[in-house]
């Protein structure tokens, strides 16, 4: 396993499989050649699963390699990852949070060869930072955990309103034990009052019996 947890990131074009941005951009002599080689097949794979617009995962000796096209098949963001416990939300967020950077920019031109120009400078410190926020698992645990538990609450919140649409079915039945509930407590609360009364007028009776004996001894 290496020091970190991400080997590389890059965009790439998929047609003329040229690097357009990246991160690190000096590679050691083995990774390079692996990157480039996974690059090819990324590229490869990428235009004989058109069809399928998701994130993509193809599996090396030692590497993950996770990528996602665009619509047109004509650029992709890859995500190459040295750690195979990474959890896989992770690198779904980084890549996406690459396509937003890419898709804030203008559209890509290409040189007079039809080679598309380079997006270093434009791109090169969005991946920078992305890369280190990533490549830390710690910090993003953190945030993306957050994220997970609004996205959690979102979800128990739809539940819970799709439930209560789904009793509105049953409404005139919960309209009909809501009003027999009230009509009980109406009747419990009035033989509250009844019993009330009987215990007041009982004490009053023994009161006036009581005054009564007490004036026949006084005569």
């Amino acid at each position: 396993m290496a020091d970190g947890n991400i080997m590389y990131i890059g965009y790439v074009d998929v047609p003329t499989k040229t690097v357009l941005a990246s991160y690190p951009r000096t590679l050691k002599r083995g990774t390079a050649t692996f990157v480039e080689e996974a690059l090819a097949n990324v590229c490869e794979d990428a235009m004989e699963t058109a069809t399928n617009k998701s994130i993509k995962k193809l599996e090396f000796n030692y590497e993950t390699v996770y990528y996602k096209a665009d619509d047109e098949i004509k650029g992709v963001v890859v995500a190459m990852i040295y750690e195979e416990n990474y959890p896989e939300r992770f690198v779904y967020t980084l890549i996406q949070e690459i396509w937003r950077e890419i898709n804030m920019l203008p559209p890509r031109v290409n040189d007079a060869h039809g080679i598309p120009i380079s997006m270093q400078k434009k791109l090169g410190s969005p991946m920078i930072r992305i890369f280190k926020r990533y490549d830390n698992v710690v910090e993003v645990d953190h945030a993306v955990r957050a994220k997970m538990q609004i996205d959690e609450a979102s979800y128990a919140v739809g539940d819970s309103m799709k439930k209560i649409i789904g009793t509105c079915a049953n409404l005139e039945e919960l309209k009909s034990k809501s009003l027999k509930l009230k009509n009980q407590t109406v009747v419990v609360g009035k033989l509250e009052d009844r019993v009330t009364w009987v215990i007041a007028q009982t004490r009053c009776n023994k009161v006036e019996k009581s005054l009564q004996l007490k004036g026949g001894f006084g005569k």
